[in-house]
Formats: structure tokens, sequence, C-alpha cells
């Protein structure tokens, strides 16, 4: 496994598009959240530092970087063919679809704690130089902090999963999307109390970007039934890979 997640590792790094793609996603995120923080009117910070939207990544922001990239994984392989070198160096197609989540979810949680560790104290500082009427607590500014970093990780072992499940990286890409963008949204009004179970609802509340929104579940609850999903997703992304991996 050792191995093969090595190998996961230097095929990020050697592929341009990608850790282009997580530098300039740590480059935006980082600058759009401190030109907010240095240019924003003090009538619309919220009450306490852990409110601030940079800390709550969610489906349309930092989630939805990683969920393509894991989709990626996969999605590359097949539509360049590498896939079937790889499996000839290594045939367990168990081992190579484990390797690629640890290495993506891994990289979600590595860019997670860098984005979070740079933003979080120069944020404390700002607020604190702007003497803002913002609480600093760091109990809660930790909670939220561990809810998009568990957010980031699961949505990257979810973008593997279902490019496996699909293979054809182009209508996946279009598919998420899609449903992240505008189904969901569409959804929410429909489902009304039943929204609540919906992917971008659970990471909302798992990230606690709802705030305290009695219509969201509580983060750990969130949490546990967004890691079910990404179970489900990774079971059926297994038996799809035991099938003749041709396109």
């Amino acid at each position: 496994m050792r191995n093969a997640i090595r190998s996961e590792v230097r095929k990020i790094l050697s592929t341009r598009s990608m850790w282009l793609l997580l530098l300039l996603g740590l480059v935006l995120e980082v600058v759009s959240s401190f030109v907010g923080l240095a240019a924003g009117k003090p009538i619309d910070f919220p009450a306490r530092l852990d409110q601030i939207s940079f800390l709550h990544f969610g489906t349309t922001n930092v989630c939805l970087l990683f969920v393509i990239l894991g989709i990626r994984a996969l999605g590359d392989e097949f539509a360049y063919d590498t896939v079937t070198p790889s499996l000839q160096v290594d045939p367990n197609r168990s081992r190579l679809l484990a390797a690629k989540a640890l290495t993506y979810a891994g990289a979600a949680a590595l860019y997670a704690v860098v984005a979070l560790g740079i933003m979080v104290p120069v944020a404390a500082v700002i607020v604190q130089a702007r003497q803002l009427d913002v609480a600093i607590s760091a109990g809660s500014v930790m909670a939220a902090a561990a809810g998009s970093v568990a957010a980031v990780v699961l949505w990257a072992t979810i973008g593997v999963a279902v490019g496996a499940i699909v293979r054809h990286r182009v209508p996946v890409l279009v598919g998420t999307l899609v449903w992240l963008a505008i189904l969901e949204t569409g959804l929410h009004g429909a489902l009304k109390s039943a929204a609540k179970f919906l992917p971008g609802q659970l990471t909302s509340a798992l990230t606690r970007a709802g705030g305290s929104d009695p219509k969201l579940f509580e983060p750990v609850v969130a949490a546990a039934l967004l890691a079910a999903l990404t179970a489900a997703l990774l079971a059926a992304s297994g038996a799809s890979l035991r099938r003749d991996i041709t396109r």
C-alpha cells in the first residue's frame, strides 16, 4: 500500500494541471478572505470569528475543488488509458482504489490545514487591528475548522469513488457541477424538511455554515451521514472496478 500511495503522490506532483489547480485554489481562497476581512464594513461582520464565511468550506468552493480533483484521480487514468499499465504493475484493483482515496483525502486534509492555518491567525490579527466587535473563541474556531477539514476529506473521497463508477470524466464532472450548483438548489425547496439529507446540506451542517439553523442536522450527525454516503460510493466503485476496465 505504501508504494501505491507513493505512486499516487508522484502522479499528482508530476501532473501540472493538478498542482497548479491546488495552488491557484489556495491563493484565491486566502487572498479573497484577506480582502474581505480588510475591506469589509464593520456592520457586515458576524458576532463571532467562527461565523465568518472563510472558515466554512462548502460545495461551492473548496469541497467543489476537491471533488473535481477526486474525479480526475481515476477519470484521467481512463481517459488516457494509463489505468491498464497501472494494473499491470499492481493488479490489485482494491489497492489501487484505496491508494487513490487515501492520497486524495490526505491532499485535501493538508490543503485545508494549510489554508486555515494561514487564514485564522491573520483574521484574528485583522480583527484586532481594525478593532472590530467580533468575539474570538478558540474552541468555536477549532470546531468550525475541524468540520471544514472533515468535509473536504469526504468530498475528495467521494470524487474518487464517483470517478471510478462512471469512468468518463467529462460527463461526471458536468453532472457533479449541475447537481451541486443547480439541482440541489431546486430540490431544497421541493423536499422541504427532507432537504437536510442532501449532500450539500449535510456539508453545510458539518461545517456549521448554516449556523444554528434548526432545519439542519447537528455536525456530528451530518458527518456520520456524509461518511456513510462516502462509504456506500466507495463500495460501489470497488464493485465497478472489478468489471472489465475497457471503456
